[in-house]
């Protein structure tokens, strides 16, 4: 089956010799009525939280890259 979405994880740190491992959560019944691979179930919507200003931010140079990114791999996705 061809995917319908993937993950973009960005963070700004090298972990050299790790290996990184992403299971598929089990099945089981969620509150909208589904059975469904989840970690855990949430109960309501919207789900709202609120960060601290931590003093990041990305320059339009780096902001422009990645949408170029994403929409590259999208487009080659929808090729394919």
């Amino acid at each position: 089956m061809a995917s319908r979405s993937f993950i973009l994880w960005l963070h700004g740190l090298h972990f050299a010799n790790t290996r990184w491992s992403f299971p598929s959560a089990p099945p089981q019944p969620v509150t909208c009525g589904f059975v469904m691979p989840s970690w855990f179930d949430i109960q309501e919507m919207p789900i709202t939280a609120v960060y601290p200003d931590l003093g990041h931010s990305i320059s339009d140079e780096e902001l422009q890259h990645m949408e170029s990114w994403i929409i590259s791999r999208l487009q080659s996705e929808s090729s394919a």
